[in-house]
């Protein structure tokens, strides 16, 4: 789009050039014709014969006034080939315009599919982000599910080891007591050695008893090293992302939004969508982000702050006219990458154009930056 609206350009400025140079020549030949009306009116050319002195002197005239019919008569031809030019460079130029606009609607098709799909993928990001979000959840909820299952598991099986132990060992100690019982039993049945039964006894039934107390406490140690294990990190959900308020957020809004009005229509003193002046659309484009512009381009460059041609970037807004601020007649809002869009004029309407091909024949009188 922009290198169409570039050639245009170029045409219109050839077109411009051409109509110059037919009105220089035809203002020199009506000239001519006026001056030769007041020497002699239309017998101007029988008038020099007539007054001729002799024949040689007729002869002389005769050459002169072919001369400078023959002047009269290229001149006649030049203006000629010059319309026909200038009528080629015309159609040349209406054909250039039609294909800005034909570009310019296709662009404008291609930003409202960008825009719809955009809205779509907007649309299942949340959704998924939702679903995650969800998943999230259920996730911390069966980690902590987990958890008391361990715990209550870690419990039982703790209670069990302890009272599996503590029977083993007392039907050991009691099967023991048994023999030394029948033992000590037999013993008495004699006279000689009951001391010494009696002794053995007595160290037989503090053997159980170390033994019982020692098993018991093994299980109890174990127990008490589960109970005081750290319990799992439990995970949880990010909160939702904040939307982004920064100057690069607004910047984009402003651009996309003046963006979306190309191949809209030029309309004088406009400040609708799509129908629009070229200070309308920045006052509206200015407008999604809160920020309040008149309508008019030489007030809305005393806003902002002035920047250079090379430190030119995104969202400023371009200014085009003399040298002061009075005398702006356009304005455009840069998008970067060498690119404006701007409503041109009612021929092109709104349309994207190269800003150093469009400053070659509009002056920048001054750039600001809005945001």
């Amino acid at each position: 789009m922009s290198e169409l609206d570039g050639k245009q350009l170029d045409t219109l400025l050839s077109l411009e050039l051409q109509e110059t140079a037919i009105d220089e020549g035809k203002d020199d030949f009506m000239e001519r014709i006026r001056a030769m009306y007041v020497a002699g009116g239309a017998n101007s050319y029988t008038n020099v014969l007539i007054n001729s002195s002799d024949f040689y002197d007729v002869l002389m005239r005769i050459e002169l006034v072919t001369r400078v019919a023959k002047h009269d008569n290229d001149e006649l031809e030049d203006l000629l080939a010059q319309y026909r030019e200038l009528e080629k460079t015309k159609a040349e130029l209406d054909e250039q315009i039609k294909q800005l606009k034909a570009k310019a609607e296709e662009y404008a098709k291609e930003q409202k599919s960008l825009a719809d799909e955009q809205a779509e993928l907007l649309k299942m990001e949340q959704e998924s982000g939702e679903l995650i979000e969800k998943i999230k959840n259920d996730k911390s909820d069966l980690e902590d599910k987990s958890q008391q299952v361990d715990d209550k598991y870690s419990k039982v099986s703790s209670k069990a080891a302890t009272t599996t132990t503590t029977t083993t060992t007392t039907a050991k100690t009691t099967k023991k007591a048994d023999s030394t019982k029948a033992a000590t039993t037999t013993k008495k049945s004699g006279e000689s050695g009951e001391k010494t039964t009696t002794t053995k006894k007595s160290t037989q039934n503090e053997k159980p008893d170390n033994t019982t107390a020692e098993t018991t406490t093994t299980p109890q140690t174990t127990t008490t090293a589960k109970a005081t294990e750290p319990p799992k990190t439990t995970t949880t959900a990010a909160p939702a992302p904040v939307p982004d308020s920064s100057d690069s957020s607004k910047i984009d809004t402003v651009v996309s939004y003046a963006k979306s009005m190309v191949g809209g229509a030029y309309i004088w003193g406009g400040s609708q969508f799509g129908a629009t002046d070229c200070s309308g659309l920045v006052m509206l484009s200015f407008a999604q982000v809160g920020i309040k512009l008149p309508h008019y381009a030489a007030s809305q460059a005393t806003y902002g702050t002035t920047v250079s041609y090379a430190n030119m970037k995104k969202g400023d807004v371009i200014f085009f006219g003399g040298a002061s601020i009075s005398s702006i007649y356009h304005v455009a809002i840069y998008i970067g990458d060498g690119k404006m869009v701007h409503a041109q004029n009612s021929a092109t309407g709104i349309v994207i154009s190269n800003v150093e091909y469009f400053s070659r024949y509009n002056n920048i009188t001054i750039i600001k930056r809005l945001i």
